[in-house]
């Protein structure tokens, strides 16, 4: 997930632009964004579209529904295209677990699926729900709320990702320059805010498949890790796999990618590279298939590294309900699992 005190600034360029190695919020299956002419609407898995392109600006689906703006205002649509939250919001957030942040008339809100006002909330930030929490931030400092507003976890935090198997990294003793965290060591707490891994790394990303990717020895200067060594440790904060890599992402479909001597390969859950590092960017695994960059041009690796897709696109996002989303020359694209475009910006209907 993203860093909750760059995650203020950069949410809705990350939710609608992913390259390889990045995160992002995954679309409902069956719809997918396109732009033709300007304007947004939607396609399903068979490349055909469904929503007409008639938006000023759009999201992805998420749980049934997708933010849209006409002109000023956002709304939300279902999977048919019909609004069913007037577009009334200065702004609008994707739903996750049954409750969006918006905004109107000024009022910095969260909203259930019927337009309710579930409570309003003065937050510097407010992030979308994971395992009945939500991260926010206020005078430099973060937290959690529960669904209905309160406080469950005070904020005392310099920095922090969202919940994940139980189990949140956060950050204490760093500082914040620009708005960008510096400093700090990491661990991990549970819901009841109890040190379950005591603060000691240099950076901790969530847990993913039982097991995190932690940093020692590097620092954290303006948000990002900088040097130091990766490794991977279980729920009791041992080491499954010592520290050895210089940059490391998450657990997928049993494989985890990682940089070695500036490269990016893959490895399991016992530190051995199944997948030999080559790779100047890499993502994690999605639906049997990976995006992998060489001399910037992306393409597409099964679990044996095979090429499926050859690198050709100069951005791969992953593969969702079969799909994934590419750019090309003439835009953004969609591509299904052999390479095949099912839909491109000159398709007309």
């Amino acid at each position: 997930m993203k860093k909750v005190v760059m995650y203020c600034v950069l949410f809705y360029a990350i939710l609608m632009t992913v390259v390889c190695g990045k995160k992002y919020i995954k679309e409902t299956p069956d719809r997918f964004m396109v732009s033709k002419n300007g304007k947004y609407g939607y396609i399903n898995n068979m490349g055909l579209l469904v929503i007409q392109p008639r938006f000023d600006d759009a999201m992805p689906f998420t749980e049934g529904l997708a933010c849209v703006r006409i002109s000023t205002k956002w709304g939300y649509i279902d999977e048919s295209g019909e609004f069913v939250l007037d577009p009334v919001y200065e702004v609008a957030e994707p739903f996750s677990e049954g409750l969006a942040q918006a905004e109107i008339e000024n009022r910095q809100v969260y909203i259930d699926k019927t337009g309710k006002i579930v409570f309003d909330h003065e937050f510097d930030f407010a992030g979308s729900f994971s395992e009945g929490l939500a991260p926010v931030a206020k005078n430099g400092k973060v937290g959690f709320i529960n669904k209905q507003g309160l406080i469950a976890i005070e904020l005392q935090f310099d920095d922090l990702e969202d919940f994940s198997e139980g189990m949140a990294s956060v950050s204490t003793g760093g500082s914040l320059i620009y708005g960008r965290t510096t400093g700090g060591k990491w661990g991990y707490i549970d819901k009841a805010s109890k040190y379950l891994i005591e603060p000691q790394f240099a950076f901790a990303w969530s847990f993913s498949e039982g097991l995190a990717a932690v940093n020692t020895g590097g620092k954290i200067i303006f948000g990002i890790p900088q040097g130091g060594s990766w490794g991977y440790i279980n729920k009791k904060g041992d080491y499954d796999i010592t520290p050895q890599y210089d940059d490391a992402g998450p657990f997928s479909e049993g494989l985890a990618n990682v940089q070695k001597d500036e490269k990016w390969g893959y490895i399991d859950k016992k530190g051995n590279f199944v997948i030999r590092p080559q790779f100047d960017a890499a993502n994690p695994f999605s639906e049997g298939l990976a995006c992998v960059e060489i001399e910037g041009k992306q393409g597409y690796i099964d679990n044996t590294g095979k090429f499926i897709i050859e690198l050709r696109f100069d951005i791969g996002h992953d593969f969702v309900d079969g799909l994934a989303r590419v750019m090309t020359d003439d835009g953004w694209a969609y591509i299904d699992k052999t390479g095949n475009f099912v839909w491109t910006p000159s398709i007309t209907e």
